[in-house]
């Protein structure tokens, strides 16, 4: 059985969390989970990070940025060499 330490386990979690890493390796990080709390965390996190990104970004333009925003657009991009 192939025993992974918990940097090897750590730049697998990733493709874990897709589904999407090889059986083989899907296995030794199952293994490497059920005795380290440490890791199992960090899985918590990559799992959870996503939704943080969303609402981190979730967030409404102030009117006047927006205004200024649609007037540049609205120009075009000039070149100012």
């Amino acid at each position: 059985m192939r025993v992974l330490s918990c940097d090897q386990v750590v730049t697998f979690l990733g493709d874990y969390s897709d589904g999407v890493l090889p059986e083989e390796d899907r296995h030794a990080v199952d293994t490497h989970l059920r005795s380290c709390a440490r890791c199992t965390e960090v899985l918590g996190d990559c799992r959870r990070l996503p939704e943080i990104v969303r609402r981190a970004t979730d967030i409404a333009m102030p009117v006047d940025a927006k205004a200024r925003l649609r007037r540049l657009l609205s120009l075009g991009w000039r070149s100012h060499s």
